[in-house]
């Protein structure tokens, strides 16, 4: 994963100047680790780790593994420079390789949520009609291969929060809290599968013009917006629940299936749940603007009434 020649010698010898400078003796690897992450050193402890990993023996090689996908995920997530996540990006592929299967949940979640950025990206500027010739078709093609690999990952994660729940219901004590926080860990990357599994549906059932792919991402959005029922009506939504942005998010969500699968008036119902003062501001703040977006009959415009008119 370091190859010679690379950037991460560059970094290497900077780990090791600083290790120097630490203290006078010589300094245990495990030191050095911690002394980063204490630091927030982030890029310079992946680089760290990665050359733990490189000479590890069987025992040690499974726990670095597990705390450089963790890593990697964090890096994935605040990485803005596209030339440094594409590298950072192929890094994590070639970690996976490595990585038992259900080890590096976080750091697959994190590389299917980049490759679904980009394709939002490119349907949202095609709803503008702002695309470029053969984005379109490059997005659906990507879709296509993403879907199934969130389907997987969401199984997977389904399969484990069971199991997690099983182990947290038999402990007790110290045990107890651990298992807690696992069961925690796992929740919440279901629910991030989830999130991003119905929302990929949703574009790629609008953006090839099939109501029957956006319909099913209507019960993974119901079931982000924890109601009883995978065919919610729109007050079955509670309320304290819409100033969190994923639950808001899950509004939209279902509002643009809706007006591909129901009748305008459903739709509108739909989207006055973004108007409700308890909602999550930015997206209450775009409410106004859904109707004509979404193609919306403007004398049916009751959730933006200065702007339809009869």
């Amino acid at each position: 994963m370091c190859r010679p020649g690379s950037k991460h010698t560059f970094w290497l010898a900077v780990l090791l100047s600083m290790a120097m400078l630490m203290t006078a003796r010589a300094v245990h690897a495990d030191d050095v680790a911690a002394y980063l992450e204490q630091h927030g050193l982030k890029q310079l402890l992946a680089v760290h780790l990665e050359q733990q990993l490189a000479s590890a023996d069987a025992a040690a090689r499974s726990e670095i593994l597990h705390r450089l996908a963790n890593l990697y995920a964090e890096l994935l997530e605040a990485e803005t420079d596209d030339n440094r996540r594409a590298a950072l990006e192929q890094r994590s592929r070639d970690l996976l390789e490595q990585a038992p299967a259900g080890s590096a949940d976080a750091l697959r979640l994190a590389l299917l949520r980049g490759a679904y950025r980009a394709v939002e990206r490119v349907a949202e500027s095609h709803r503008l009609r702002a695309t470029q010739p053969g984005e379109v078709e490059a997005a659906t093609r990507a879709l296509a291969d993403l879907i199934p690999k969130l389907a997987e990952l969401r199984e997977q994660l389904h399969g484990a929060l069971i199991t997690a729940e099983r182990r947290l219901v038999r402990s007790s004590g110290v045990e107890s809290v651990v298992l807690s926080e696992e069961f925690n860990r796992i929740s919440d990357l279901h629910a991030q599968c989830t999130f991003l599994n119905a929302w990929s549906l949703y574009y790629q059932g609008w953006l090839l013009h099939r109501p029957e792919i956006v319909r099913a991402a209507e019960p993974l959005f119901a079931e982000i917006l924890k109601t009883e029922t995978l065919n919610p009506q729109p007050d079955d939504v509670s309320l304290d629940l819409r100033s969190m942005e994923g639950i808001a998010r899950a509004i939209l969500g279902m509002t643009l299936c809706k007006s591909m699968t129901a009748s305008s008036g459903t739709t509108l119902a739909w989207l006055e749940l973004l108007e409700h003062p308890e909602t999550y501001e930015p997206l209450r703040a775009q409410a106004p603007s859904l109707p004509e977006r979404l193609g919306l009959p403007a004398w049916r415009c009751r959730a933006a009434p200065l702007r339809c008119r009869p």
